[in-house]
């Protein structure tokens, strides 16, 4: 009974995640439709951080895309406990999508809402996923100084020694500091 409920959260976990997806894409296509007679602000930077996170510390490697107000992310890492030092190799991936509501002059501050995909193997193979929300906030103009903080739900699954699914979730944060380059 409890395999076939851990069963239909993954189901609705990949659903929500393809509605996510959808709903990004919709929005950046908007801005470029309303925007298309004004002067649309579009940016694209890359930028390299330092994770702290419940389980662990991720070096991550972002990609940042900005359209208008509209801020979509995309972050890929390791992460630096796991994969260096107890030789487990523990990628995470991110997509993150924003709303700019305050920027002056070279700060910028945005709400965002944080997907976050990780695992790793030890006896068993553990998967995560997280859904966090919180603040990003950037400084600088071509040289940007990064800073995120989120706080919300993760998903931890792993395949028992009974072969049976087991799942608990719990309340996961981040806190990232780094520095990034803005292509335009």
């Amino acid at each position: 009974m409890r395999v076939k409920n851990v069963l239909k959260w993954a189901l609705k976990l990949k659903s929500l995640f393809c509605c996510f997806v959808l709903f990004v894409f919709i929005q950046l296509h908007s801005q470029d439709l309303v925007h298309k007679q004004l002067n649309p602000v579009y940016s694209q930077s890359i930028y390299f951080t330092q994770s702290f996170q419940k389980f662990d510390n991720f070096s991550m490697l972002n990609w940042l895309v900005k359209r208008n107000k509209i801020i979509f992310d995309v972050s890929f890492g390791v992460g630096v406990n796991r994969t260096f030092y107890q030789k487990r190799f523990f990628p995470q991936a991110q997509i993150g999508f924003g709303y700019s509501v305050f920027s002056f002059r070279n700060c910028e501050l945005s709400p965002e809402f944080n997907v976050g995909f990780s695992s790793f193997s030890s006896i068993e193979r553990h998967y995560f996923s997280s859904f966090k929300v919180g603040y990003f906030f950037q400084f600088g103009r071509k040289f940007l100084l990064i800073h995120r903080l989120n706080g919300g739900l993760l998903n931890e699954r792993f395949i028992n020694s009974l072969d049976k699914i087991t799942s608990a979730n719990t309340i996961d944060w981040q806190f990232s500091l780094g520095i990034g380059y803005a292509f335009n």
